[in-house]
């Protein structure tokens, strides 16, 4: 330990600014050689890449209410997105969805916590 910390601290001394290449410096390797250099890759600005989900987005909704427009697909089996939005905003609007919500959210927690219990009941007398 203490012959890791002596080279990183030579290294820091002898002019490494990048802290990786001087972790990189192994003990008992000449000072200021690295052992090697990982290059460092640039990534996607955020900004660039949520423009690009949102624009996938948009494209895939618009292909879809074009093809089911048009007749490239059969409607009464994939709809349309305008469609599919005008049914959410009246089941909302009407105040259904929200009961409907919270009986899910209830029967998914509960059928989760019989599920636990039961199986590790059954587990530990095995």
């Amino acid at each position: 330990m203490q012959d890791v910390t002596t080279s990183l601290r030579d290294a820091l001394a002898a002019g490494a600014t990048d802290p990786g290449v001087a972790r990189a410096i192994a003990p008992g390797t000449p000072r200021g050689r690295p052992l090697r250099s990982l290059r460092r890759q640039r990534g996607w600005p955020a900004w660039a890449i949520l423009t690009a989900q949102i624009g996938i987005l948009v494209g895939v909704l618009g292909l879809w209410e074009l093809a089911a427009t048009s007749g490239w697909i059969d409607s009464f089996f994939w709809s349309q997105p305008s469609a599919i939005f005008h049914t959410m905003t009246i089941f909302f609007a009407g105040g259904d969805a929200w009961t409907d919500i919270g009986f899910t959210f209830r029967s998914t927690v509960l059928g989760f916590l019989i599920g636990t219990i039961a199986g590790s009941l059954l587990g530990l007398s095995f």
